[in-house]
Formats: structure tokens, C-alpha cells, sequence
């Protein structure tokens, strides 16, 4: 049906999705496969291709950033407890110096991303998506002059582009939401709640000990067990929850599947409101209100990928 590139692009997976439920002998069928449409998604190929090569890397480095960055964070909250006692000075010297090792190669990953691999990999993906609402928009214009062709045009529109971007979207949220539920069953989060109180106790402790240091009694709490550096205690399990906790946030996707969810609903609404007042006008073969619908839909799919591109 097409001259395939070696990997098959999601859209045309989604033209022979399309073209699987219509007749042989529809003339869509010429459209689709004609010598100018190929040559619009061989295109779409090639930018399709330079993003997913360029998301690879930029995946790999911000796994590497949350790492050793939680890492780093972790031996700096233990490097504020009071262990001088416990270990020799050439383990501290060492974790101080592990910790040094770690943050830097967060850092450095995270200036990869934030100047050079997050830029390219979205400006990537950006052309990509420009390029597929080009050609579904051709689509619609080449069939503009016949009313069959034109309602064909747009059930091709509404199976290859607008179900096709509303289901990946409803995969999405599923499949965020499904992690976001996982992570918070996730062990290290008691773990933090459970360093999130000691550290408490022991700072309310400090507080204690250090009123009556200064002759003042605390009702109710005088005479508290004196616990020796209380307050490091209390600084460094604090930080240590906080740096569990800040690593689980930095993962938490809640964010982007309320975007994802409020698209969807868009598209969903748009499905079921505005479709059949397009299918209506490609009956009459009124392309202009065709075109407005498909304009109507690429407003909805540009504004999340604006928001996608900040967010991220």
C-alpha cells in the first residue's frame, strides 16, 4: 500500500487503520496513496525519526539527573547528622566527596537537558507534529472539490487524527495516573513520612532542651529526655525526607495528566458536538466548514503541545 520506510511511522499505522474500513474501490483510497501524499509522509517519517533519536538521550539523562541528584541529596542530609563518633574521618571525608561526585554529574546532566538536549528533542517532536497537521489538513483540501471525496476526507480526519491523538491521550492518563498511584504505595514514601516525624520529635525535643538552657520551662514537656545534638538529628532526617520526597515529586506526572485530561474532554466534546455539524457540511460539500472544523481540532492538539513543551 505504501513504500514503507524501515520503521512505519505511527501515522501511517493510522492512514491503513483509516483505509481498513473502507471499501476497495473508494476514491480516498487514490488520495492517500498518490505520489504528493507519500511525499508529505515521507517526510513526516524522517521528523518523526529525528525525534524519537533525540528523545532517547534526553530520557536517559534526566534518569541520570534524578539519580545521582537524590543520591547527592541523601549523603548531604547524612553529612548533617551527628556520625562524627560512629565512623572513621576518612568515611566522611569520603561520603563528602561521593556527594560532590554525584551532584556534579547531576548538575551536568541537567545543564545537557536544560541547554542542549531538551531543546533539540522538542523543536524535533514540534516539526514532527506540524507536519502531521499539514497533511491531514491536505488531505481535506484535495478533496474539497467532491462531496463524496470531501466526506471521506473528514471520516479520514476523524479515524487517523482526531480518534487516533485522543487515544493516545487516554492511554496517557491512564498510564500516568497508574504511576502516580504506584508511587504513592511506594515504600520510600512511609519511609519519608516516617523520617518527616522523627525528625519532629526531635526538633521539638531541641526546642526543649534549649528553653531550659535558657532557665524556662515548657509546660507539660519539662524534664523531656535530653538527647545530645537534637537538633542535627532533627536537621539531617528532616532533609533526608525532604530529598526522598523532593526525588518522588520530580518523577510525579500529575501535572501533565491534568493537561492530558482537559484535551482530551476538548477533543471528546468536540467529538460529539462539532463533528456532526462537519460531517453535515462535507454532505453538502461545504469544504470551508470542513476546514473550519479540522482548524478548530489543530487549535486543541497545538495548544497541549505548547503547554507540553513549558511544562516539561
Amino acid at each position: 500500500m505504501f513504500r514503507r520506510s524501515r520503521r512505519v511511522s505511527d501515522l501511517r499505522v493510522a492512514f491503513d487503520l483509516f483505509l481498513a474500513t473502507m471499501p476497495p474501490d473508494a476514491p480516498i483510497r487514490a488520495v492517500i496513496t498518490s505520489d504528493a501524499l507519500e511525499k508529505e509522509l515521507a517526510a513526516f517519517d524522517e521528523a518523526d525519526r529525528i525525534a524519537l533519536m533525540r528523545q532517547r538521550p534526553n530520557q536517559r539523562a534526566n534518569g541520570v539527573a534524578f539519580f545521582f541528584g537524590c543520591v547527592g541529596a541523601i549523603l548531604w542530609a547524612i553529612l548533617l547528622l551527628p556520625i562524627e563518633g560512629w565512623l572513621p574521618e576518612v568515611s566522611l571525608h569520603a561520603l563528602g566527596a561521593l556527594r560532590m561526585a554525584c551532584l556534579t554529574v547531576a548538575f551536568l546532566s541537567l545543564g545537557w537537558i536544560r541547554w542542549g538536549g531538551s531543546a533539540k528533542w522538542k523543536e524535533a517532536r514540534s516539526a514532527a507534529e506540524e507536519i502531521r497537521g499539514q497533511i491531514l489538513r491536505h488531505v481535506i483540501e484535495r478533496c474539497a472539490h467532491d462531496k463524496v471525496l470531501l466526506a471521506q476526507a473528514l471520516a479520514c480526519f476523524k479515524i487517523a487524527h482526531l480518534d487516533w491523538q485522543l487515544g493516545f491521550f487516554k492511554k496517557r492518563i491512564a498510564e500516568l495516573n497508574e504511576a502516580e498511584r504506584r508511587s504513592k504505595a511506594a515504600p520510600y514514601i512511609w519511609s519519608a513520612r516516617a523520617l518527616s516525624i522523627a525528625g519532629l520529635v526531635l526538633g521539638l525535643i531541641a526546642v526543649v532542651n534549649i528553653a531550659e538552657a535558657f532557665g524556662y520551662s515548657v509546660p507539660y514537656l519539662s524534664g523531656s529526655p535530653h538527647i545530645p545534638n537534637a537538633h542535627r538529628w532533627e536537621a539531617g532526617l528532616s532533609a533526608l525526607a525532604s530529598s526522598i520526597l523532593a526525588f518522588v515529586g520530580a518523577r510525579a506526572s500529575s501535572l501533565v495528566a491534568a493537561l492530558y485530561a482537559l484535551v482530551a474532554a476538548d477533543l471528546d466534546k468536540m467529538n460529539s458536538e462539532q463533528l456532526p455539524k462537519a460531517e453535515a457540511a462535507a454532505a453538502e460539500g461545504n469544504a470551508k466548514e470542513v476546514l473550519q472544523f479540522v482548524k478548530q481540532v489543530q487549535a486543541v492538539m497545538e495548544f497541549e503541545h505548547r503547554v507540553w513543551r513549558i511544562v516539561g
